[in-house]
């Protein structure tokens, strides 16, 4: 029983890791992607949304290598 619970911890520890890595990931390719849109004079922040998209399949693709 006692190694159930160490495995639980172990799981819980990856997978907040991996969301706060979502989360950071995230905040940087909006930043970076705001940059190069105001840069490029875009109307909309087509640059934006194409590197959010692009890092959440990633990540999304990262976590389904890792599980299966």
């Amino acid at each position: 029983m006692p190694n159930n619970k160490k495995s639980s911890k172990r799981d819980f520890m990856k997978y907040s890791g991996w969301g706060m890595q979502l989360f950071i990931s995230l905040f940087i390719a909006a930043f970076v992607g705001k940059k190069i849109d105001e840069y490029f004079a875009f109307e909309k922040q087509w640059i934006t949304i194409l590197l959010i998209f692009v890092l959440v399949f990633a990540q999304f693709y990262k976590l389904i290598k890792e599980l299966t």
